[in-house]
């Protein structure tokens, strides 16, 4: 049997904590670079959310001038410091430029690592509630690379560079598969003990081929008219599950530049019913599959 160990979250966890997105703050931008003080900007939800004011509030965002830049904290509302960054900007969207540490509530570092332009880079560390050294992620150009990861009592879990970490999500467990320090295969069991990859050895595959499917999608495609008028144009990314058998399901957005559009790449996707599966070791899975859609002013 394979040994299960406990992994470290990803970095992309921090930044979730860090409540991307627009940003209202409560005080003029001219008051906060003339204060080097730190000052309340934000407050928020449970859920995330920004809210108008303190009422109801969950946690709360300081800012603080540290030139060039600012410091930004964000807190429970009890005061317990939750996640500190060194950030180039913070409104209308935060730009993490620096060092970041996410604490535990009970005041132990829980992450640290530093951003560059709000991406990863460099080796990250990982800490249990404890305070021990729970692993280490390097997080470079050709991806994540998978370090060291250690029981809450100091025992190596990850030997020669292979292991089967796991992490508890909100619908399940996700586990991720490493090997030569680099994951090999993620899959996540859910609550109710469905099995759904998104990383395989061999990825799934459309029936005709890419080549084949670049074709059914230009001859499905239609640019939407008053999208095309607006000189709206980017990337689409549509998601999907491909089974174990039958066509795929679950088609949705992942990400998209307007409501036309976005609208004709989930249509034009749903079309491309028949694929290969994934396997992993030989074995059919069940996985999940994301396709860019381009929208291009001239095509």
């Amino acid at each position: 049997m394979r040994k299960v160990v406990t992994t470290f979250e990803s970095s992309t966890y921090i930044m979730k904590k860090l409540f991307f997105g627009s940003l209202a703050v409560i005080v003029s931008l001219s008051t906060l670079r003339a204060q080097s003080k730190e000052v309340i900007v934000a407050y928020f939800g449970k859920d995330l959310v920004q809210l108008a004011d303190s009422a109801g509030a969950a946690y709360y965002r300081t800012t603080e001038r540290k030139r060039p830049g600012f410091i930004v904290r964000d807190y429970t509302t009890s005061k317990t410091l939750l996640l500190e960054a060194e950030c180039s900007a913070f409104m209308p969207t935060l730009i993490v430029n620096g060092k970041v540490t996410e604490y535990y509530e009970n005041g132990k570092r829980k992450a640290e690592g530093v951003y560059k332009e709000n991406n990863p880079t460099g080796t990250f560390r990982y800490f249990y509630s404890t305070g021990n050294l729970k692993g280490r992620q390097e997080y470079t150009e050709a991806g994540i690379r998978y370090l060291e990861s250690f029981s809450e009592t100091g025992e190596e879990l990850m030997i020669n560079g292979k292991g089967i970490f796991s992490q508890q999500m909100d619908n399940g467990i996700l586990y991720t598969e490493v090997e030569d320090y680099k994951s090999v295969a993620i899959f996540l069991v859910d609550n109710a003990n469905d099995t759904l990859y998104t990383q395989t050895d061999t990825p799934p595959e459309y029936h005709n081929g890419y080549e084949g499917m670049m074709r059914d999608i230009a001859k499905n495609i239609h640019y939407p008219a008053s999208a095309r008028r607006q000189g709206i144009q980017g990337k689409i990314s549509v998601s999907f599950i491909v089974p174990k058998t039958g066509p795929i399901q679950n088609v949705g957005l992942a990400s998209g530049i307007n409501e036309e559009c976005d609208a004709e790449a989930v249509r034009v996707v749903s079309l491309l019913t028949d694929w290969t599966p994934a396997k992993h070791k030989g074995k059919i899975v069940k996985s999940t599959f994301t396709l860019p859609i381009m929208f291009k002013l001239g095509q």
